[in-house]
């Protein structure tokens, strides 16, 4: 299949929007049109990654899939083409690379690069970041779930250390991230209206972002009994947010390599307790009484993820960690800080149980209630788990 970004390369002025696509959306889209509007650019080339050094340690679908995609999404739409120079490429791809070999067919032609604002704390560590600057302007699409401030005094320094063209879009956005249209694809739910409707139809056909062995656990006679016994112990709405947090909980074993069938299950039944009459901070431990006598939940890592999710405790496994930090930044969640705690979920689990530990405690205080001291305690190991080890990224070996 040609490489379709070819007659936009030969404009006065176009944008470079790269990223996985897995898949493309319509947050993708909408943003790429309206930068393009916004900076008179006459087009925008979308680029899906090939082999990242960025990306590298996380399962990505096929490039000729993602590719596919990102040309259906924009067929038909002069203002946008796909790039195929990246997914061809051998080895691992660097933007400098993508940029040299574009201006080769067109050295007149005036390139922007379009990136999330967090790409801005990378920049240094990019391949050639000055010649690669010198040669692109860059637009930095804010982003939720980031620090306003940080960002803008990061855009300050990356202006004054490289002398570079470059400007923060801050305008409307679509809430949409590829990770939720493939959970949506596992857990059954539609995607319409988050990618286009060819996308949409490519994914299924294809069976894209399936799992048939966990679609099975699912739909276990065991597991729809815990869902059926939890929707029968608490409010419609405390049910909708015991399975944000499971499905949470999920993409968070995902990301740090944890028993997903497990998480799944803590995350069902971590409330079940929760309108027990008095349970209040003890709800975590009702439950985990309760799932062990009522359900037959034997499983140790399970119990004590139910046990802690309210209080958290020093040195707990990693199960125990994503069931906290999956409480607090499931997507309903929508407190003052919820963004930016969610964002850190998936950089970072045990600086996010920092942060998570410090919001709670001061949200229980501002309540004129005690804080738990197992909290104190866990505040305390977490602090200087960070300081000694750097946090916990999903790469160290902690054996838990």
């Amino acid at each position: 299949m040609p490489d379709s970004g070819r007659d936009i390369a030969k404009n006065a002025t176009a944008a470079i929007f790269g990223g996985t696509f897995d898949p493309i959306h319509n947050g993708h889209l909408a943003v790429a049109a309206a930068v393009r509007e916004c900076y008179g650019l006459g087009g925008v080339i979308l680029m899906p990654t090939g082999s990242s050094w960025l990306k590298s340690g996380r399962d990505v679908s096929g490039a000729e899939a993602r590719y596919d995609m990102a040309r259906l999404a924009v067929a038909g739409d002069p203002a946008f083409s796909v790039s195929r120079l990246e997914i061809d490429r051998p080895g691992n791809t660097y933007t400098i690379d993508t940029v040299h070999e574009l201006l080769g067919k067109n050295k007149n032609l005036k390139i922007s690069l379009i990136v999330g604002s967090d790409i801005l704390f990378e920049i240094p560590s990019w391949r050639e970041p000055d010649e690669l600057l010198r040669l692109c302007s860059l637009i930095a699409v804010a982003r939720p779930g980031h620090d306003k401030d940080a960002v803008r005094a990061q855009f300050r320094l990356i202006r004054s250390n490289y002398g570079c063209r470059i400007n923060l879009y801050s305008g409307p956005m679509l809430d949409i991230s590829s990770s939720a249209v493939r959970d949506n694809v596992l857990y059954g739910k539609s995607i319409r209206y988050l990618v286009p409707r060819d996308v949409e139809h490519y994914i299924a056909e294809r069976g894209l972002y399936r799992d048939p062995e966990f679609e099975a656990f699912l739909d276990s006679a065991a597991v729809r009994g815990y869902r059926e016994r939890v929707k029968s112990l608490i409010s419609p709405y405390r049910y909708s947010h015991s399975l944000g947090v499971a499905e949470w909980a999920v993409r968070l074993a995902r990301k740090y390599g944890a028993d997903k069938q497990k998480a799944y299950i803590a995350g069902v039944l971590h409330d079940l307790a929760k309108e027990f009459p008095g349970a209040n901070l003890l709800h975590g431990s009702a439950a985990a009484v309760y799932a062990g006598g009522r359900l037959n939940v034997r499983d140790p890592d399970i119990l004590d993820a139910i046990r802690y999710h309210t209080t958290g405790a020093p040195d707990m496994p990693l199960l125990s960690r994503i069931l906290f930090i999956a409480d607090m930044t499931e997507p309903m969640r929508d407190y003052k800080g919820a963004d930016e705690l969610r964002a850190l979920a998936v950089e970072d689990l045990d600086r996010a149980m920092v942060s998570a530990l410090e919001m709670k405690m001061e949200f229980t205080r501002e309540k004129g209630r005690e804080v738990h001291p197992d909290a104190v305690k866990a505040l305390e190991y977490y602090k200087k788990a960070c300081e000694t080890n750097g946090g916990y990224n999903g790469k160290q070996n902690n054996g838990k």
